[in-house]
């Protein structure tokens, strides 16, 4: 198989996996929000945000700085991402709740919560995308 086809293919794993996570997520926890429409647009903002920082940390830190011995820097930019990113997701999220007449709860312990889940699912997917190369990817001998 040529190397374009295969990085189409394992990108289009990764959409799945990420739409998998954002209806189980939903699922579990349409109940902790006051309507579903809610439900759903607080799941796609934290989706999105997981995601985007899974690919940057995924696609960019590691390969620029982790694997070239700069731990400092990789820790330094992984961190502010996170921090970054949690931000700006739960400012989106208290949006969609004032926007729909809802008081959001306490910023700094929805922001906690949030980075605390953030890295969670940040790490997961690391750690998913390193099995997958160690294993897959050296199976069918692509190299990466």
């Amino acid at each position: 198989m040529n190397h374009t086809r295969w990085h189409i293919r394992e990108h289009t794993l990764g959409g799945v996996v990420w739409c998998v996570v954002f209806f189980g997520w939903y699922f579990l926890t349409k109940n902790q929000h006051p309507t579903s429409g809610i439900a759903a647009a607080v799941t796609l903002i934290l989706v999105v945000a997981f995601a985007g920082v899974s690919y940057l940390n995924t696609l960019r830190f590691v390969p620029c700085l982790l694997q070239r011995q700069r731990p400092l820097p990789f820790a330094v930019a992984l961190l502010a991402a996170l921090l970054i990113s949690t931000g700006s997701a739960l400012l989106a999220i208290r949006a969609v709740y004032t926007r729909h007449g809802f008081t959001p709860g306490p910023l700094a312990v929805h922001y906690a919560i949030d980075l605390v889940g953030m890295i969670i699912y940040v790490g997961a997917a690391w750690a998913c995308v390193g099995l997958w190369r160690r294993t897959v990817c050296r199976y069918r001998g692509v190299s990466r």
